[in-house]
């Protein structure tokens, strides 16, 4: 399991993050919650462009998961995008996401 720190007190550096991939179709608002927590952002910034954003380090690497451009409010977002200055950062999310899914779904 992959070290993951969130930031909620704006203390990690995101400028010129830029994307790096995806979560695929589907993954809702409520398991990005789950797993990650509250978003760091809930309104709209970005240049209107994001409405709902986590920030945080995955083994020290920034990232951020976030509603780009999105027509519908966060709750119903179902494309959401990875952000960070590595490729590796987004295959390191979508690992950590997928293997707290198993661990809960191995618990029932």
């Amino acid at each position: 399991m992959y070290k993951v720190r969130m930031d909620r007190k704006n203390k990690v550096n995101t400028n010129n993050s830029c994307l790096q991939g995806h979560f695929r179709m589907g993954t809702s608002y409520k398991e990005l919650s789950k797993v990650f927590g509250k978003p760091a952002y809930e309104e709209t910034h970005g240049n209107g462009k994001t409405k709902c954003e986590w920030v945080g380090t995955i083994e020290g690497d920034v990232f951020t998961i976030y509603d780009y451009k999105q027509p519908v409010a966060p709750e119903y977002c179902q494309d959401w995008h990875i952000g960070g200055f590595k490729e590796e950062v987004a295959l390191k999310l979508q690992l950590h996401l997928k293997e707290k899914q198993l661990r809960r779904l191995l618990n029932k």
